[in-house]
């Protein structure tokens, strides 16, 4: 007898079963791959961002909250004992423009005779970078953008749009490079010109002798370094990048357990109800001398075949997934992710899954059919079906139950990783599953009683099949079950969180304009600077009210990262000269309190009232909490401060954004006059329209694919 055969023939004689079976496998690898690839992708593009800046660097040494180094300090580094080299950087973003479009890019000024020490690229054309004029371009970024040697290009700096010749293309030699092809590299003395910064310096970073401790040095020279300096170890991953992703990454893997665990329950269901089906065949097959472990094998295979078609199409599904996310990611977080590559660890984990899932799920189904009595087979009805559950499913049940809670608890309490509560809330719904035998007998009974006086019989017969096959029963209602209950919780977590985010911009943000270069950068707080003359256009516009100015900075709260946001008024007609342009309420700017947003207050253990701990350029300083608020701003690991407060303790220069507010009847005319000066300065403006429509944007393409993935799974179900 062939045991290939027969499952082929089975799987091309039930063409609706083979098609539920098969979406499901589908709708787990899918899951799997596209969630692996996307968020690594992701998570990769921040890892060769700081890679890029960082380079072969033991230390650094940075200003708290964005202070400037006194160029000076260079060569004190450098004397100390263990640093074979100190190369300074001016770091900045900038906007690139170009005749085939303009691109955000990190500005890195360099030490031409020093740099070599800590960034490792190779000149692939054109010439050095020379002291005082220039630049060097990524060679893959010049190659889209079609930019070749000798060819002017514009940058958006502090000092409005200055050019610059590309002296020559780079490519890196390794993960020290100019990784990502995300970094001009500017010669120093050009750098502190165009950003304003005359002989000061963004950070040092040192290379140290191969006997050199890293932890001796860094001691030492934290004795010598003045007050407001810090020596650290550089960070190849952004830290608020990653609050950002580590939140879209959450609601991902919740989306991705709830599909796998939908997908393992239609799968195992389909098996069983095909062994049912299919009883009294095997029951003869079994009596003309078929064995047990045949049988066993039959079902096997059938599940294998459906296991490998649903993965090589769920392979298929995913790659295409994968790179949709990738964009929906990149949109969220404004920036330009790399196309998403197959990488072996999430495709071989959906692959096992594919192949699994199909397996494990068949296995139960496929020793009851290779135990079945041919006799019994052969009758009405199986033994097992009408004889009670077994009472070690419901021990199960409580046992799940118990320790799922403990995992919840302990989640809460910060003991555990989100993902042991994501784990915990499958273990809750499969305890639920093993629980409702308990349930049964009521149900069916609630069932027939409400349709007792429309289908007498009919109904009583009903239930009296539903609690004679009771193993397929409680298979039923736990695929529906489990489909109802993620169906629901998965679509009120994603209604409230898309009103909570619409709650918050339509509150918080209350400008009628915005003009802006680039979004802030996560991590470093770094943005391409607004010219330092825009300010004044604006306020010279007729009908414009108020004009507040933005600022970001990266700083240390309590010992956690943080993006703090300073907000001063500019220019005022309005009747509320005080009321917040960004967050709600009046605000006091010569009071000295700051409004955290709500993710690092919950971070903190921080509530309103309470004081705060800021690493400033002065040495710790406390700070009430006048209120906490929701942000989505960084994660929600956000500061809000006054800027004039802000300057005291931070080296608050510059404009990042202007938030503009007009008179409802001139809006009109003040939209025309900011897109000329926009247009003008090379900047980009926003209405608030428009700003909406893009945070709508980035929330429907991340909300979209969820409720794809969902939609799909109750379908199957």
């Amino acid at each position: 007898m062939s045991t290939w055969a027969i499952p082929r023939r089975e799987i091309l004689r039930h063409p609706g079963r083979t098609l539920l079976t098969w979406l499901s496998v589908v709708i787990g690898v899918t899951s799997v791959m596209a969630v692996g690839l996307s968020t690594r992708s992701a998570r990769q593009a921040y890892t060769n961002m700081y890679e890029t800046i960082t380079g072969r660097a033991a230390l650094e040494i940075v200003g708290a909250g964005g202070t400037k180094l006194d160029a000076a300090l260079r060569d004190v580094v450098s004397q100390q004992p263990g640093v074979q080299a100190a190369v300074p950087v001016i770091q900045r973003n900038v906007v690139m423009y170009a005749e085939k479009g303009r691109a955000k890019l990190i500005a890195l000024g360099i030490d031409t005779a020093l740099d070599a020490a800590v960034r490792d690229y190779e000149l692939v054309s054109g010439e050095p970078l020379s002291p005082r004029s220039g630049l060097l371009l990524d060679a893959s970024l010049a190659e889209s953008l079609e930019i070749k040697v000798g060819d002017r290009i514009k940058l958006l700096v502090r000092r409005g749009l200055v050019e610059s010749t590309v002296k020559g293309l780079v490519k890196p030699r390794s993960g020290a490079g100019v990784a990502g092809g995300g970094t001009v590299l500017i010669p120093l003395a050009v750098a502190q010109s165009y950003f304003a910064a005359p002989k000061q310096l963004d950070r040092i970073q040192m290379i140290l002798t191969e006997d050199a401790d890293p932890r001796s040095v860094r001691l030492a020279l934290e004795k010598s370094l003045p007050t407001g300096t810090e020596v650290r170890e550089p960070a190849t991953r952004g830290s608020l990048a990653q609050e950002t992703m580590r939140g879209l990454e959450n609601g991902l893997l919740l989306s991705t357990a709830f599909s796998l665990l939908a997908a393992i329950f239609i799968i195992t269901n389909t098996f069983s109800m095909s062994v049912g089906q299919r009883r009294h065949e095997l029951a003869v097959m079994r009596a003309v001398g078929a064995t047990q472990s045949q049988i066993r094998q039959m079902i096997l295979r059938e599940a294998f075949l459906l296991g490998a078609a649903g993965t090589a199409a769920g392979v298929a599904c995913g790659l295409v997934c994968a790179n949709l996310l990738n964009n929906m990611i990149g949109n969220l977080l404004q920036t330009d992710l790399p196309t998403v590559q197959l990488r072996l660890l999430p495709v071989a984990g959906a692959i096992a899954f594919g192949f699994g899932a199909s397996l494990l799920s068949a296995w139960l189904p496929a020793s009851r059919a290779a135990r079945l009595d041919p006799v019994e087979g052969m009758s009405g009805s199986q033994r097992s079906d009408i004889e009670a559950l077994p009472w070690q499913m419901v021990a199960a049940g409580f046992a799940g139950t118990l320790i799922a809670i403990g995992m919840f608890i302990a989640t809460l309490l910060g003991i555990f990783t989100f993902e042991y509560g994501v784990a915990a809330l499958v273990l809750l719904l499969i305890s639920a599953v093993l629980l409702l035998p308990l349930t049964l007998k009521p149900l069916t009974w609630l069932g027939e009683s409400c349709l007792r006086r429309l289908n007498p019989v009919e109904s009583r017969m009903a239930r009296r099949q539903l609690l004679r096959h009771g193993g397929r029963t409680m298979l039923t209602l736990g695929v529906l079950f489990i489909a109802v209950a993620t169906g629901l919780g998965q679509a009120s977590s994603l209604m409230d969180n898309v009103a909570d985010i619409r709650h918050w911009y339509q509150t918080a943000i209350v400008g009628d304009f915005f003009v802006r270069a680039t979004m802030p950068d996560m991590e470093t707080g770094l943005s391409a600077a607004v010219p330092e003359t825009v300010g004044k256009e604006i306020e010279n516009i007729p009908g414009v009210l108020k004009i507040a100015s933005l600022r970001f900075l990266a700083i240390e709260v309590n010992g956690q990262k943080a993006m703090l946001v300073t907000e001063d008024t500019v220019f005022t007609k309005a009747s509320s000269p005080t009321e917040s342009l960004l967050t709600s309420g009046p605000v006091d700017p010569n009071r000295p309190t700051v409004i955290l947003g709500s993710v690092l207050a919950k971070r903190l253990g921080v509530q309103a009232d309470d004081s705060v701990e800021l690493l400033t350029r002065i040495g710790p300083q406390q700070l009430p909490v006048s209120r906490v608020q929701n942000d989505y701003l960084s994660g929600g690991m956000t500061v809000y401060m006054q800027r004039p407060l802000a300057e005291r303790f931070f080296d608050v220069e510059g404009v990042d954004a202007y938030i503009v507010r007009a008179e409802h009847s001139q809006i009109a005319d003040v939209k025309d006059a900011l897109a000329e000066i926009s247009l003008r300065n090379g900047m980009m403006l926003q209405s608030y329209a428009d700003l909406t429509t893009l945070i709508e944007g980035m929330m429907s393409g991340v909300v979209g694919s969820l409720w794809a993935l969902l939609t799909l799974a109750l379908l199957v179900a």
